[in-house]
């Protein structure tokens, strides 16, 4: 497994460095004695290609006095955090330089909201208790909502930087605190009608339930009309709740 992926990594890398890395581990293979001194662009570049960011001929690596310098594109805004966290790992005595670019955007944005979602939705902390919404505007995708643990507010802009078209993330992802007692009782609520008994469990649930300063938000996607009506009224009577806002979306 290990043998394969190294020949693949080597098969991703521009023809001139293969041939380099051919000529300096050709004496050790021939039993020479003396140690063979890999480039420090050479070494860059096989780590970029190991983490499949680089392919072909996309990202150039240059060594200028003690300055590592990325050029080139990448797709995704990971890509170029994680080139920048190689180059530094693999090259530590020199200073990083990233001045790689994003490619161009290939999908519209609503696939790029579409895809956002889908990395979050199947997350496994993102519970009946979060609720997160992408919106993309060409490439700029922001993100708002509530979650529940304050570093999943970092884990899912993370989740939006590694979609391709992606060009810049705002987060605004906010943090429940300080009434999940209210959201318990008010889940338990919702859950224990006869229509949803059961989903709660599902991987991205139809209600989901954000307690903030004593107010209850019912957000998600339902199939009936006047299901949300119910369930705000329902959660209004048995709780403590200071407000409920139903902002839960029926059948079009």
């Amino acid at each position: 497994m290990k043998t394969g992926r190294f020949i693949s990594s080597l098969l991703a890398l521009p023809v001139p460095i293969i041939l380099a890395l051919v000529s300096i581990t050709a004496p050790a293979i021939a039993g020479e004695s003396h140690k063979p001194v890999i480039p420090t662009a050479v070494m860059v570049q096989y780590r970029l290609a190991e983490a499949n960011i680089l392919s072909g001929n996309n990202v150039k690596v240059n060594v200028r006095g003690r300055e590592v310098i990325l050029t080139g594109t990448v797709n995704t805004i990971y890509d170029r955090h994680q080139a920048s966290k190689l180059a530094r790992k693999t090259a530590s005595n020199y200073t990083i330089v990233n001045d790689l670019k994003l490619a161009p955007p290939t999908s519209p944005d609503s696939l790029i909201d579409v895809e956002v979602m889908r990395r979050i939705e199947r997350d496994t902390r993102y519970t009946v208790f979060d609720w997160a919404v992408a919106h993309s505007k060409k490439g700029i995708v922001t993100l708002s909502g509530w979650v529940r643990n304050p570093f999943d507010v970092v884990e899912y802009q993370r989740q939006a930087e590694r979609v391709v078209g992606v060009r810049k993330v705002v987060n605004n992802l906010g943090v429940e605190m300080g009434y999940r007692r209210l959201a318990w009782r008010a889940v338990r609520i919702v859950y224990r009608q006869g229509m949803l008994l059961g989903y709660s469990l599902k991987l991205d649930p139809p209600v989901h339930v954000i307690a903030v300063d004593g107010v209850v938000l019912l957000e998600g996607k339902i199939d009936s009309r006047g299901l949300g009506s119910y369930l705000a009224s329902v959660v209004g009577f048995r709780t403590d709740a200071i407000r409920v806002i139903n902002n839960l979306q029926g059948p079009a």
